[in-house]
């Protein structure tokens, strides 16, 4: 008898059976693949209304001024066109609409009282060409157009709307202004903070921090977004003391979670000192380490450290560990024995301080911030260069105010209540022992 071999829709069958009947395993992932997508489609809409809004609003200052009190009671000749406040719009986009906040212009009444609506020029333009709104998008998002193609772009939109290309850009920039400045001005309700994540990534050539809190309720909140890297101290010590200074007042145990950079924990215990307990990443510890092994032996590694991260108690998982940093030292391997053992112990802060599995999983890495920066990333891949630092600053502030829209609550925070009191517990302990240990040497 002939094997059966299955064609391709019995495996394809086969495949969504699989993942189907796997239960949770394959959940977080799913998450992750719906929030990237949702956060990628959320920013370029919010940003491609407000660069639309943008061009209509400067359209209707070419034919009736900026807007000013008064304005519609002023005495003008009759045709004349004025401001007559604002309605909502349709703008054609490709094979979809988009709708808009407009400014609405009228001409003032001739002497038999009879008005003239006049709508702004840019508005007539995108409805009549479907392709305009694309390209305005296209200018606005930047990362949907080459940085060689992006003058070429920009002239085609500036010359359609009839609006110079100098004063689109810089509308364009000022959006990404305001959100930037949004971010670095809002107050921090520090009572309300129980963990912050700290974490940096590269755009282009330049390095961004991003900082993310979790409220007592589970909810998140973006704190602050600063240019420079996780490897700079005065950089993430910028960051860190203006989050202070904002109210994330150093007066409180709070977790930090933080990729591997030694100046951004050296920076923590500068300006939190005494109150904060440190997280370490273990997605950074895992990448670290495997850079420094063969691909042979990458799989085994991998093995090892999610075993250890597992295991309920901290001591058991740190002595794991330790035997593996030996055993790789004997192996030949001691650049990662010795990335593997900096920092161990900051590993288990989670099981230290006895938190239930599923606070761990989100608590033990800064996979938080990178969901967050994922939709940045989607968009900006395609800039092949930056002008400095403050365009990269002013995009990622923009991605994640608006990310921050769609934040839903940490996995397990009806637990939370646990992380509060047992920061308390862990605070009041490394008191005692500090007060133990002066008396001792006072002794």
């Amino acid at each position: 008898m002939e094997a059966y071999i299955p064609d391709s829709a019995d495996r394809k069958q086969a495949v969504v059976e699989f993942f189907a009947n796997s239960n949770q395993q394959f959940l977080p992932l799913l998450e992750l693949l719906i929030d990237a997508k949702q956060q990628l489609h959320d920013f370029a809409h919010t940003v491609g209304v407000a660069a639309i809004e943008g061009l209509l609003e400067l359209s209707a200052r070419q034919l009736a001024g900026a807007p000013h009190p008064g304005q519609a009671a002023a005495v003008a000749a009759p045709g004349r066109v004025r401001r007559h406040g604002h309605q909502k719009g349709v703008v054609v986009m490709a094979k979809s609409k988009l709708r808009v906040r407009r400014p609405r212009l009228r001409t003032v009444p001739d002497a038999a009282g009879r008005t003239t609506e006049v709508p702004p020029p840019a508005y007539a333009a995108l409805q009549h060409d479907s392709q305009l709104a694309s390209r305005v998008l296209e200018v606005a998002l930047g990362g949907g157009v080459s940085t060689r193609k992006y003058e070429k772009t920009l002239d085609q939109t500036a010359d359609a709307v009839g609006i110079s290309k100098s004063q689109v850009s810089r509308e364009l920039k000022k959006a990404m202004t305001t959100a930037l400045e949004q971010v670095q001005a809002r107050v921090i309700p520090g009572a309300d903070i129980l963990a912050v994540y700290i974490d940096g990534f590269v755009v282009g050539d330049v390095h961004v921090i991003g900082a993310i809190g979790v409220k007592k309720d589970g909810s998140k909140i973006v704190l602050g977004v600063h240019e420079g890297a996780s490897e700079n101290l005065p950089v993430v010590e910028a960051l860190l003391t203006d989050l202070r200074d904002r109210g994330l007042t150093a007066d409180r145990p709070r977790l930090f979670v933080l990729d591997g950079g030694k100046a951004l924990r050296s920076a923590v215990d500068g300006v939190f000192g005494r109150y904060a307990a440190v997280q370490r990443c273990r997605n950074h510890k895992r990448r670290n380490v495997l850079e420094h092994l063969p691909e042979k032996q990458k799989a085994h590694a991998k093995l090892v450290l999610r075993a250890a991260f597992a295991l309920e108690e901290a001591d058991k998982g740190i002595e794991r560990l330790r035997q593996y940093a030996t055993d790789l030292e004997r192996g030949g391997w001691s650049s990662a024995a010795g990335s593997l053992r900096e920092g161990l112990e900051e590993l288990f802060t989670v099981q230290a301080l006895g938190l239930p599995r599923e606070l761990r999983r989100c608590l033990a890495t800064t996979n938080l911030l990178d969901a967050a920066h994922s939709g940045t990333r989607g968009l900006l891949r395609r800039v092949s260069r930056w002008r400095d630092g403050a365009m990269a600053e002013r995009w990622v502030a923009a991605a994640m105010v608006e990310t921050e829209k769609h934040f839903k609550k940490v996995h397990g925070y009806k637990q939370l209540w646990m992380l509060e009191a047992n920061l308390r517990a862990w605070y009041e302990r490394r008191n005692a022992s500090e007060t133990l240990a002066r008396t001792s040497v006072a002794a």
